[in-house]
């Protein structure tokens, strides 16, 4: 069939409106990966304790967990696009409030707002790739891919530019630099992207508000637990009472069982809860999300291990530890390109089940890298190899996820997808803290205990600095910002301290390596459990 100028303009604006759909993704995810990398000058200047800054970045992350199903769910009603575009100028007023704070209420504000736009972003997103480039549509993969390279490049190019912007300027800049770019996204997605939700409030009626404030709640309360656990402590007793972490997460569990309770209920009298009926009936849904939450879960912690291993056991500062991480952002790059030349050729369930073993297979051969004094170069280019991977099997495990997902469920899909992966790359951090507290924490202090004429005081202050280090990993996204001063805080005590400190911190990462490796080759497992597809299926979705 001969294609007419109208196909020819029509598909120029559905790649034109898929661009501003890019542009939108990246800011919002690189304004996520940024945040931990300012946080010692946020400190400094608004005068607040660093536990307090955190507690910013973790709110952040709670609002967009909890709501990533929720503004599917609304996006599926009341139009993708209409709420992608409100999102983003939420996004920029978030940004203006954060950049412009003037103490602890309103940076914890306007981080909060932002997070608002991060869990309608994110899975609007994945419903607008889904329903603009269906099943069977040619452009499918090429579009996954370039979602694939923008999600993951943004996520490791973040820290590198968060902290580039906090040495040049100020982080300030960092936050209030997003809001023209916001706006000119959302102008170009009003221009150029087609509405894709139906046009009628009317079904408004349909939607289980009980059931969103359940699972919203619930997925908070969670998740506020498991990102505060390591730094807080999971039954210690706040103000003399009773351990607030442990009953925030038993809170949360029991939260959530209620939705689960709840939704039953509206299936057994015949009507749609929040979640549509049968979703995780479907094989390809199930499979390819839990494969998902698992490669999240292996990948975020691997990312968090690198910056610390490089300036601990490499002797880098921050920014060229951000340099090592950075090749793997660039390799999400170039895998985001070479993921659609794949579709077509090889059935997407072999495709992601190799990229995933591909994946184990790098974070294992990191364990021998791992070692005082050994390049960064060597380290940089296994997580270049990893990055091309990584953005296959995301590509690749999004596409098979929504095989059978009707179009009008697209968004929901992606914020029950979303939600999961966030939440369980924060298990994945929090077992890189535990890890380091045990292995590298504990080596440390033992080595503490054994310096001669310390005072109690200073035993203890040097207690603190390693309990921090080992920590801080798991418990915010600041990618060991002040491990360097830690460092030098334990060779002024004594000499091995410093020596001791590296080999400590490689012990660690090794251990957590080989746990990454063994974790995302249980998503390869997983995958095997998705039906297979004819080829040209596959390809498409």
């Amino acid at each position: 069939m001969a294609t007419t100028a109208d196909d020819t303009v029509a598909g120029e604006r559905t790649w034109a409106g898929f661009a501003a759909l890019l542009l939108a993704a990246f800011l919002v995810v690189v304004d996520f990966s940024l945040a931990g990398t300012v946080v010692p000058d946020m400190v400094r200047d608004l005068h607040i304790r660093a536990e307090d800054a955190s507690l910013a970045l973790t709110l952040y992350l709670v609002v967009a967990a909890s709501l990533m199903v929720v503004f599917g769910r609304l996006a599926d009603r009341f139009g993708r696009r209409r709420l992608l575009v409100g999102a983003l100028v939420v996004f920029g007023a978030g940004g203006i409030i954060t950049g412009l704070a003037s103490g602890l209420s309103m940076l914890i504000f306007g981080r909060a707002v932002q997070g608002l736009a991060l869990g309608a972003a994110l899975p609007i997103g994945l419903g607008v790739v889904n329903t603009t480039f269906p099943v069977g549509d040619a452009r499918r993969t090429r579009a996954l891919g370039l979602w694939a390279a923008t999600i993951g490049f943004a996520a490791a190019i973040g820290p590198l530019a968060g902290g580039a912007v906090a040495e040049l300027s100020s982080w300030r800049v960092a936050f209030l630099a997003v809001v023209p770019v916001a706006l000119l996204a959302a102008g170009l997605l009003r221009v150029y992207l087609t509405e894709t939700g139906p046009e009628t409030r009317e079904v408004a009626a349909q939607i289980d508000f009980g059931g969103a404030v359940l699972l919203a709640a619930g997925m908070g309360l969670v998740f506020y637990a498991i990102d505060e656990g390591p730094r807080r402590g999971w039954l210690v007793p706040i103000g003399g009472g009773f351990p607030v972490i442990a009953v925030i997460l038993a809170a949360g569990v029991a939260t959530l069982a209620g939705f689960i309770v709840r939704e039953r209920r509206w299936a057994l009298r015949g009507r749609t809860g929040l979640l549509p009926t049968g979703l995780f009936r479907s094989r390809s849904f199930s499979a390819s999300v839990s494969a998902a939450a698992l490669m999240s879960f292996g990948d975020t912690g691997a990312t968090l291990i690198v910056p610390l291993l490089a300036v601990f056991a490499l002797d880098y500062d921050s920014i060229q530890a951000g340099f090592v991480l950075a090749a793997f952002g660039v390799g999400i790059g170039v895998g985001g390109l070479v993921a659609p030349h794949l579709g077509g050729r090889v059935e997407n369930r072999l495709t992601a089940v190799v990229s995933l073993l591909v994946m184990a297979g790098l974070l294992a051969a990191l364990v021998p890298l791992v070692s005082v004094g050994r390049s960064g170069s060597v380290i940089a280019g296994v997580l270049f190899a990893y990055g091309i991977a990584w953005a296959v099997s995301y590509a690749t495990i999004v596409g098979l996820s929504f095989t059978d997902v009707a179009v009008g469920d697209s968004a929901v899909a992606g914020g029950v997808q979303s939600s999961l992966r966030l939440l369980a790359g924060a298990l994945g951090a929090l077992l890189v803290a535990v890890i380091f507290s045990t292995i590298a924490g504990n080596r440390i202090t033992s080595a503490v205990d054994r310096v001669p004429n310390l005072t109690r005081g200073q035993r203890a202050h040097l207690v603190g600095v390693t309990e921090h280090s080992s920590t801080s990993v798991g418990g915010d996204t600041s990618f060991g910002t002040d491990a360097p001063s830690d460092r030098a805080t334990l060779a002024q005590a004594d000499p091995t301290l410093g020596a001791t400190a590296r080999e400590a911190f490689a012990s660690g990462s090794r251990v957590a390596f080989v746990l990454m490796a063994a974790i995302t080759g249980l998503a390869a497992a997983v995958v095997t459990f998705v039906p297979r597809h004819r080829r040209g299926a596959a390809s498409s979705g």
